[in-house]
């Protein structure tokens, strides 16, 4: 981020006390230190709270797959999992209120908004995170995977706004969104904490409604035989994946050279077929 940092010196002991205090009434227990922040549980209902501090200061910057990595095991271990963030005692005071509205489900509901695009409505290819991600996917499970995958997910966010969700998987076990995230549109420390806040409205208003969500970056997927041994960990068996939006093989995709000299990391070690497919066609479930 910087050529000038310093040691994350962890979560301001009273800052700490406070939140303690404020999130005992909503059921959330202080449980462990976070990479940044804190971890609470619920232990009633087995759901979890990061609670970020100082996640979005340029002097202590950090890897966003540590990032990712924390939050999908935390996700995958919890019934739930809501991240809010605190840096001062009025952060944490609104961040309070936040969750106490997420935990009733007090969605603004009465006005809603549309906030972003349905990307595939506008572009015909699909991006570079796109291919290596529906590439992974199909490694992992096989094409015929795919029909139970629905892309560019709509939901209502606690303030009215609609937000799209990359990819949305319904299980038996329950309901997953997938976020696949660049660093530059997506690291707190490079957004800065009013896009940040807004990024964790749309995932807390998910978790409000039972979805989990999972996390990666471009390096993050670009490590294939991690990434696929993550989706299998997290998403299950396909056995449980229930019909969605059909993502199937009719369009022609090639990933060159030239779109990876527009990601910030070099990925000439990515293994993917010259001639991936792809086209979204709605199906009744």
């Amino acid at each position: 981020m910087q050529s000038r940092s310093s040691p994350y010196p962890g979560f301001a002991p009273a800052l700490l006390v406070q939140a303690e205090k404020h999130l005992r009434p909503l059921g959330f227990l202080f449980h462990a230190p976070a990479f940044r922040g804190a971890l609470f549980v619920n232990p009633a209902t087995r759901q979890a709270l990061l609670l970020d501090h100082r996640i979005c200061d340029s002097r202590y910057p950090f890897a966003y797959t540590l990032y990712t990595k924390e939050q999908n095991a935390l996700m995958h271990q919890y019934q739930g999992l809501f991240r809010i963030m605190a840096d001062t005692t009025e952060d944490l005071a609104h961040a309070c209120r936040t969750l106490d509205r997420l935990l009733h489900k007090a969605f603004a509901e009465d006005s809603i908004q549309t906030k972003g695009r349905h990307r595939h409505w506008h572009d015909i290819d699909p991006t570079v995170p796109e291919a290596l991600f529906e590439q992974a996917f199909i490694d992992c499970y096989g094409r015929e995977a795919l029909d139970r995958v629905t892309r560019e997910f709509p939901v209502i966010d606690m303030n009215g706004r609609t937000r799209w969700v990359d990819y949305f998987i319904r299980t038996r076990a329950g309901e997953l969104a997938i976020e696949k995230n660049g660093e530059r549109f997506h690291h707190p420390i490079i957004i800065g904490k009013d896009r940040y806040t807004s990024q964790l409205i749309k995932q807390n208003s998910l978790a409000a409604y039972g979805i989990k969500v999972f996390r990666w970056s471009i390096q993050g997927m670009t490590s294939t035989e991690n990434f696929i041994d993550e989706m299998k960990l997290f998403f299950g068996d396909p056995a449980g994946f229930l019909l969605g939006q059909k993502i199937s093989v009719s369009r022609n995709f090639s990933l060159l050279a030239h779109h990876l000299r527009h990601q910030k990391h070099p990925h000439a070690h990515l293994n993917i077929e010259p001639n991936f497919q792809r086209t979204v066609q709605t199906i009744t479930c």
